[in-house]
């Protein structure tokens, strides 16, 4: 029903939108037979224009497409992860009503921004983060762009690792009598995992991961119903009600904004989500975004209530630390079902971040989206819900970078996730690089990159898109630089002092 009604509301074109976006065949049910692209008003931004909508025709052996569980399967394995066990206590920082409330404006403005990513593809005809950086700022921005979603994406991977590495430290001091320095240590449980998912990391469709999403899922599912069992069984923790829901306004609790867009952010993921699926349609598009974050408030608000009633005040950053400390068999069980979504976590977001510094090297060695003449293809401006894309040389737009040399993208591949582990292995705390990847990495992919799109895609061709739609995206995108700003002081304030 939800979904239903968001569908409505956001795939719904208004007349003087539909009658602009006409002449590129995007009527809703009416494929355009001639194509005639509006002029910008400069003549570099009209053949910056020109290059970007044309997309890429490759023979590249594509993995098999997708439906809507799968493409759900693959956002939810972006999205949940370090949250899972980071959000409880960010909700014991904040309080709960103001946590909750979080969670709903997540909820909004998550599904907001992909319908203007959306709606920037459907007024330009592109469906890529690089594609539609170059389209409204030019070069430069293919590299800024793709250098904050290898920041983050790749950054995320190292907490994860580092988790595995405790959670595994943690279960051989219980399962197992060896007292060697590095058999017994994080290091080894890190290296272990690592060479377990080698396999997984160097894929290059997002699509063929889709079987790790399935786990993640169940192993979400999984983890709630033992931490259940175990709050049942041992009963709760010391804390008060009234002190838990009392909403605190302080630099801690902006502090912990950035946790809960990491939690959240999975925008430089729509995309290659959105080209898995078999038909690529707005409504497609809406209902795996509102079935993963609805699937998500669900895991996150359930984690917390369990893991708050169970430690009460005594709630660590990390709840498997409080785990740990327990004895039995349950707290074993469930370290290693959280041990198993981390690591069915890693791949799926490592993914999105080896694809931008795929594309940062690849623009730089062939300049693939920028100046590189590319074949057009007749619908490359995706129509609306009712017409289904059905070429599979579009399914390629914005992966240029498949076609590099198999040494070079496997060698890339092959660096990254070794500089990862590595780093997993050597760093001991990376609380403050976090906070400030979510503050910057975080508010840009959320709020600032969906509405630049949408606004300059707007200007570059000229749609006439009615005024109160252009203000609230303004809005939202100037709400998304009072945030980044807000939680970067916040952050950097609270670990100096």
């Amino acid at each position: 029903v939800i979904s239903n009604i968001i569908i409505s509301k956001f795939t719904k074109m208004d007349d003087n939108t539909a009658a602009s976006q006409g002449n590129r065949g995007l009527l809703s049910g009416v494929k355009g037979k001639n194509i005639n692209h509006s002029e910008p008003n400069m003549k570099t931004r009209s053949l910056r224009s020109s290059i970007a909508k044309q997309s890429f025709v490759h023979d590249v052996e594509l993995g098999h497409k997708v439906g809507v569980f799968g493409a759900l399967l693959t956002v939810v394995g972006t999205i949940i992860g370090g949250g899972i066990v980071g959000i409880p206590f960010a909700t014991l920082k904040t309080g709960i009503w103001i946590m909750l409330v979080l969670h709903f404006l997540n909820f909004v403005w998550g599904i907001y921004s992909v319908h203007l990513l959306l709606e920037a593809k459907n007024i330009s005809g592109l469906s890529s983060f690089s594609e539609l950086g170059y389209y409204c700022f030019g070069r430069a921005s293919i590299f800024m762009i793709n250098g904050l979603v290898a920041l983050a994406q790749c950054g995320m991977p190292i907490v994860y690792f580092m988790i595995v590495g405790s959670i595994g430290n943690g279960l051989l001091s219980k399962i197992s009598s060896i007292k060697d320095e590095f058999w017994s240590s994080t290091t080894f449980s890190i290296l272990v995992v690592g060479v377990l998912l080698f396999y997984f990391a160097i894929k290059k469709e997002i699509q063929e991961l889709k079987g790790a999403g399935f786990v993640l899922l169940s192993g979400v599912i999984l983890f709630i119903i033992f931490m259940s069992i175990l709050l049942i069984a041992e009963g709760t923790g010391p804390f008060d009600f009234g002190d838990l829901s009392k909403p605190k306004f302080d630099l801690e609790t902006l502090a912990n904004v950035p946790t809960i867009f990491l939690a959240y952010g999975f925008q430089s993921a729509f995309f290659p989500a959105y080209t898995s699926l078999k038909d690529k349609t707005d409504a497609n598009g809406i209902k795996t975004t509102v079935g993963s974050f609805t699937f998500c408030i669900i895991v996150y608000v359930a984690t917390s209530i369990v893991a708050l009633l169970k430690f009460g005040t005594d709630l660590k950053g990390n709840i498997l630390e409080n785990v740990s400390d327990l004895d039995g068999a349950i707290p074993i069980i469930i370290s290693i079902i959280f041990l198993l979504i981390a690591m069915m976590h890693i791949p799926i977001v490592l993914f999105v971040g080896k694809e931008a510094v795929l594309i940062i090297i690849d623009e730089i060695m062939r300049k693939s989206y920028s100046t590189l003449p590319r074949a057009t293809i007749d619908n490359a401006y995706s129509l609306r819900d009712s017409y289904h894309v059905n070429k599979a040389a579009n399914d390629q737009e914005g992966k240029a970078y498949l076609t590099m040399h198999p040494v070079i993208f496997y060698g890339v591949s092959i660096f990254i996730y070794v500089s990862i582990v590595t780093l997993a292995c050597v760093l001991k705390d990376i609380t403050l690089v976090f906070g400030v990847i979510g503050s910057l990495a975080g508010s840009y992919l959320i709020f600032i990159a969906p509405s630049s799109f949408y606004l300059m895609s707007i200007r570059n061709e000229g749609a006439d898109v009615s005024f109160l739609r252009k203000l609230i995206a303004w809005i939202y995108l100037i709400l998304g630089l009072v945030i980044m700003l807000t939680c970067l002081f916040a952050t950097i304030y609270t670990a100096s002092v």
